[in-house]
């Protein structure tokens, strides 16, 4: 044995090095393991995004702690081969509570999984199943996209704004284990006019959509809201006393959706006119607040509770609208109050509305600001329990078009859905919006190109390098 050999400076530095080297290397294995099993468990990743893209809300956090009943989320592609955001998102719904599992099936190997549900499941699809009731979920439903250019024209590109995973996802939860689905209702039989907007919005947060005309059918039981959007022609007697009816059960609503130009319908007018609310013949224009034209007009919200959870980032549009008269504020068992109104740079044009055509500011037209959805509630005595039915009046069909709902860049969709959800047990309150994507892209010039180029490329690799060679060099004359 060569004694000199373990007597060097260097053989006993290379020992050290080695030593210190493998309890480095078997430390980072331990953590490695130890956070691999905890991540199985709890989150270890942050979320830094602005918006907190990949947390879960608190509300959907509150929900799931009180979930009795087993729930299975499964998606139809393998892990590795899913979306990366949505997979970050739903993986995390079996960590919050113990009564969901979460398992991944290769729809391509094994295609006859999806014959037994009565739905369309393709590939990237989600399944949300508890017991037999179940919910299908596409991989296009989990983002918003948009296709309108940032006047809210429309465009010929489309782009992802924002994501809602976990607004599909939780819903789905809620729709699967609740016993019973309520309804929202559209009347027909006065030439109405609904999008699919207003459908795709009741559907995600677990309403029934469905189609009523008031001559042939009564409200079900299990109706909360009625939209009455755009009607051309009036509504009779039976009808208005049915929806009367529907009121007094309590905690309900109706959404009136009224075009300026429609011809008089008096016995709706005569109903909203009980309400408190009556629809001006006029047509509001605003050439400052205002969006390609003075009559796409920009909101301001009121001190309303249908407004205080909309996003300040969002912009609240209406076209061609006329403006609400509140006719009183409190009276017998109703009380009115301003939900949207316009700016004070706004007017009114009133006469033959058809045949305007000025958009500016003219002698005789009346200053603004104007109330352009208005609401009004009727307090149900004879109760045990408080309770109180709603009406809410829009001037302009125009606030649940498609593109208004659909549109990324408004809040329209936001205000629909907390009337809509106003008149909902609170037990089964989700608010289903979207988490915008901020857009964080950086600005370089040419110059700052080459520059940050050279730095990055050559002088510190060339640095790191430099060094590298120093320490070889000195350990090499240990």
């Amino acid at each position: 044995m060569n004694k000199k050999l373990f007597a060097k400076r260097s053989f006993k530095y290379g020992a050290a090095s080695t030593a210190l080297v493998a309890i480095f290397v078997a430390g980072l294995v331990l953590i490695n393991i130890i956070f691999s099993v905890l991540g199985q468990k709890v989150t270890l990743k942050f979320d830094i995004t602005p918006e907190k893209i990949y947390e879960i809300s608190n509300d959907t956090k509150d929900y799931l702690k009180k979930l009795d009943k087993n729930v299975t989320i499964t998606i139809m592609v393998p892990e590795a081969k899913f979306d990366a955001n949505a997979l970050e998102i739903l993986k995390k719904y079996p960590k919050l509570s113990n009564k969901i599992s979460f398992k991944d099936i290769d729809l391509n190997v094994n295609p006859g999984y999806a014959k037994k549900y009565n739905s369309t499941i393709n590939y990237d699809s989600i399944l949300v199943e508890c017991g037999s009731k179940y919910k299908v979920i596409s991989d296009s439903d989990l983002y918003q996209i948009d296709s309108s250019n940032s006047d809210g024209s429309s465009s010929q590109q489309q782009q992802i704004t924002g994501i809602k995973a976990e607004q599909q996802i939780t819903s789905a939860i809620m729709y699967v284990t609740s016993d019973k689905t309520q309804k929202l209702l559209t009347t027909t039989g006065h030439e109405e006019t609904v999008g699919s907007g207003l459908k795709d919005l009741s559907t995600s947060n677990n309403y029934d959509l469905e189609e009523i005309n008031l001559v042939e059918k009564d409200i079900s039981d299990d109706t909360k809201m009625i939209a009455i959007v755009d009607p051309q022609r009036d509504f009779t007697v039976e009808e208005i006393d049915k929806l009367d009816r529907y009121t007094d059960r309590g905690d309900v609503g109706i959404m009136i959706f009224l075009s300026p130009t429609v011809k008089d319908l008096p016995n709706l007018q005569n109903y909203m006119a009980e309400w408190g609310l009556e629809p001006q013949k006029n047509i509001i224009l605003d050439s400052e607040n205002s969006i390609a034209d003075p009559s796409q007009i920009i909101l301001q919200s009121g001190d309303s509770d249908y407004t205080k959870n909309l996003s300040s980032k969002l912009m609240t549009l209406i076209q061609g609208s006329s403006s609400i008269k509140r006719l009183f504020t409190e009276k017998g068992s109703f009380a009115t109050e301003d939900v949207l109104t316009s700016y004070s740079s706004s007017f009114a044009k009133t006469g033959d509305l058809s045949k305007i055509n000025s958009n500016t500011k003219e002698s005789g037209d009346q200053a603004g600001p104007f109330t352009l959805v208005a609401a009004s509630q009727k307090m149900i005595t004879g109760t045990s329990t408080a309770k109180n039915s709603r009406l809410v009046v829009f001037g302009s069909p125009s606030f649940v078009s498609d593109s208004a709902i659909q549109t990324s860049i408004y809040s329209n969709s936001e205000l629909i859905l907390g009337i809509i959800n106003s008149v909902r047990d609170s037990k089964d309150l989700f608010v289903s919006t979207p988490k915008y994507f901020e857009n964080t892209s950086m600005s370089i010039t040419a110059i700052e190109f080459v520059v940050y180029t050279f730095i990055f490329v050559i002088v510190i690799p060339l640095a790191l390098l430099a060094a590298a060679i120093v320490i070889f060099m000195r350990r090499k004359n240990l």
